[in-house]
């Protein structure tokens, strides 16, 4: 084809921080490569994304972008300062944001959370319960750690006596609690979740002389004979605060009586 004008198009494999493969990259055209003349301090290229996976563009301070999607379905995310300007100063842009992502199947309205980001202790509330070790669970561990060593430490000052109770979210006392409601985040019917971060935290505590009272096996006895939580938003209900009452004046009582 002597009348066409091409170029050879280098194949650039892509991977994200772990160093998975997540797609690959063909520069098509650039201003660079003195083929394309037709471009103004420009570039064109083909990108493409493997199934459930996430690629970014690199950090530019000014670009602009106009992209399509040849096939398939692809979620374009504005970040970090830019994302934050939208969402903090354009009503539109928010509601606009929730809708698409729901109608993606990428957000659930009522608890706000990417598929993505379950098990991530930064964004799922419940990720500590959850079946698998969340993602950067000793990091959250460690925080929550340092935190109760300054409550402590603040207390001792004060000769204040500090008991740390621990007490369980529904799926992890029973798996009939909470019955309609755990649906929403993930949790199955019938099924009791992780107690962990109770384990961890009661091992911790006695290595550093903080009272634990870990009430999940307490708790665990009495929901074997009545429910404890409501069916929908998983608080106590009446029968759950007279349980956790009568463990809690137990404690207190038999401390008073031992000064």
């Amino acid at each position: 084809m002597k009348s066409v004008s091409t170029k050879p198009c280098k194949r650039v494999e892509t991977k994200d921080l772990s160093g998975k493969k997540n797609g690959f990259l063909l520069e098509i055209a650039s201003t660079r490569d003195g083929w394309s003349k037709f471009l103004d301090n420009s570039q064109v290229y083909l990108a493409t994304v493997l199934p459930k996976q996430k690629k970014g563009f690199h950090l530019h301070h000014k670009k602009v972008n106009q992209f399509t999607c040849i096939k398939g379905n692809v979620a374009m995310a504005v970040w970090e300062q830019g994302k934050n300007f939208l969402r903090d100063n354009l009503k539109l842009y928010r509601f606009l944001s929730i809708k698409m992502r729901t109608l993606l199947g990428l957000y659930n309205p009522i608890i706000g959370l990417h598929p993505a980001d379950i098990g991530n202790v930064e964004f799922d509330q419940m990720a500590v319960s959850r079946e698998e070790r969340p993602d950067r669970y000793e990091e959250a561990l460690e925080k929550t750690q340092i935190i109760l060593l300054k409550i402590k430490k603040l207390l001792d000052e004060k000769g204040v006596d500090f008991v740390l109770v621990l007490i369980p979210h529904p799926h992890m006392v029973n798996g009939n609690e909470w019955s309609k409601g755990r649906k929403t985040f993930g949790f199955e019917v019938g099924k009791t979740y992780s107690d962990r971060s109770f384990i961890d935290l009661s091992i911790w505590g006695e290595s550093v002389g903080i009272e634990v009272v870990n009430l999940l096996p307490y708790l665990k006895v009495i929901s074997a004979e009545k429910r404890l939580y409501f069916n929908i938003d998983g608080h106590f209900n009446p029968k759950g605060h007279q349980a956790v009452a009568k463990a809690l004046v137990t404690l207190l009582t038999g401390k008073l009586e031992k000064r």
